[in-house]
């Protein structure tokens, strides 16, 4: 077994060993969260769960991400310092966080919350999902250089997503709104995962080094854009299979197909470019997310796009 593949299979035992601390008290009955109510429920995933809410003030939709929070004050504190940096990104294709904080912190109830900019926009993979058709491959591309370039804004602000997949990526196609949600929660992880030994993000669009639990960078949520991009052009994965451990070493150890093995009609360059972005070791990669979105702007005016004026770029919905 290879040290890569060793590292990830401790990683997994460890994972699946340690049981995550639940409140007592379940996400879905909260009607008030930091002051905002609490209108309906978005979303729901492991670590917690996504509603539509109003500012007390204003009565303006915001979303509101509730998350439970293991015992402790390790714990709250490290949801604070991680939601109090993605709040200081301010980049027209991320979602902004305006402003965070935890509910009954001195109880065993206690739950963070952040408040985050409302867009009305489906998340990539029901797009794709409800109309492959319209998704064009050079349109596929462009939003590949916007995600790409919003985490290059990301990485030079110290902030790794670690959870970069199409559910996290918003769209609408009329208004050309791009937006790359969910940081605040996604910084809950270290090295991928949290201090309780749990496992943070989703691991089919996890890179190597992340399942393994080593130290990460910006190349991390490159490789994980780089799965999502394979699935948007080829409709798959790069390496499917219901066995969480046959995928891990998969992952870690077998070379993905080849894009042209599966869409022959789409340029080489563009083949070497998912195939670099799916490299192993993270020195294999493009060097940072503005070289992979140059990349990817190519690639699109070669597949037939022409890039979107500024207007759309910054265009977005409250």
């Amino acid at each position: 077994m290879s040290s890569a593949s060793a590292g990830i299979w401790a990683r997994l035992k460890t994972t699946l060993s340690v049981a995550p601390e639940v409140p007592t008290r379940p996400v879905q009955l909260l009607r008030r969260a930091g002051g905002f109510t609490l209108v309906r429920s978005v979303a729901q995933g492991e670590q917690g769960e996504v509603f539509l809410a109003t500012e007390p003030t204003t009565g303006f939709p915001v979303a509101v991400k509730v998350v439970k929070l293991n015992p402790g004050e390790v714990a709250r504190d490290r949801f604070m310092r991680e939601a109090t940096a993605a709040a200081l990104l301010n980049h027209p294709d991320i979602i902004r966080c305006l402003s965070a904080g935890i509910d009954d912190k001195n109880s065993e109830e206690a739950h963070g919350w952040i408040a985050m900019e409302w867009v009305s926009a489906e998340d990539l993979g029901r797009s794709l999902a409800g109309s492959r058709e319209r998704w064009s491959t050079g349109a596929i591309l462009n939003l590949g250089a916007r995600v790409a370039a919003a985490l290059a804004y990301a990485h030079r602000m110290g902030v790794v997503h670690r959870d970069v997949k199409p559910g996290n990526i918003l769209v609408q196609a009329h208004s050309g709104i791009v937006k790359v949600g969910d940081f605040g929660c996604a910084h809950m992880s270290h090295a991928g995962g949290s201090r309780s030994g749990v496992m943070v993000g989703s691991p089919a669009y996890m890179s190597p080094e992340q399942l393994a639990g080593t130290s990460l960078d910006g190349r991390s949520d490159l490789y994980s854009l780089g799965v999502v991009l394979f699935e948007a052009l080829t409709g798959r994965l790069p390496f499917e299979t219901s066995n969480l451990g046959t995928l891990l070493t998969h992952i870690a150890n077998q070379v993905p197909p080849a894009l042209q093995t599966l869409r022959p009609d789409l340029p080489q360059p563009l083949g070497s470019l998912m195939a670099a972005l799916l490299a192993k070791q993270p020195s294999d990669r493009p060097t940072d997310g503005d070289e992979l979105a140059r990349e990817l702007c190519k690639m699109a005016l070669v597949c037939g796009l022409a890039l979107p004026d500024d207007a759309a770029v910054t265009r977005h919905n409250v």
